[in-house]
């Protein structure tokens, strides 16, 4: 939580990836350096054969991602709201990798 985010711009956008166990701590981070939490996108993570993909979890088995979204001081001319949906259904990837799908919705929503 010491990294100089907070110094990299004065608005814009952050887009943040966290899982259950660390939602509140993501929350926190974005918080400290300037950011308001306005949304996320959750990413239902599907096997090859199109079946949802149970992973490791401390309670429940997890089969989701979120990636939050954070927002700084005025970004109104820099955004295209409604542009899809906060979920997306898409195959597990590699190690850590996430889906493609996430990155065509943030260019949709921040075009700049």
């Amino acid at each position: 939580m010491k990294i100089p985010v907070s110094k990299l711009s004065d608005s814009g956008f952050i887009f943040i990836w966290t899982i259950n166990a660390k939602y509140a701590t993501s929350v926190k981070m974005m918080e400290k350096w300037g950011y308001k939490l306005v949304d996320e996108i959750t990413w239902i993570k599907k096997t090859i054969n199109g079946k949802i993909a149970k992973g490791h979890g401390f309670y429940l088995q997890h089969a989701k991602e979120s990636c939050l979204i954070g927002v700084k001081g005025n970004v109104e001319n820099k955004v295209q709201k409604s542009v899809g949906s906060d979920i997306i259904f898409s195959q597990r990837r590699g190690q850590s990798q996430k889906p493609e799908e996430v990155y065509q919705l943030i260019e949709k929503l921040v075009p700049q």
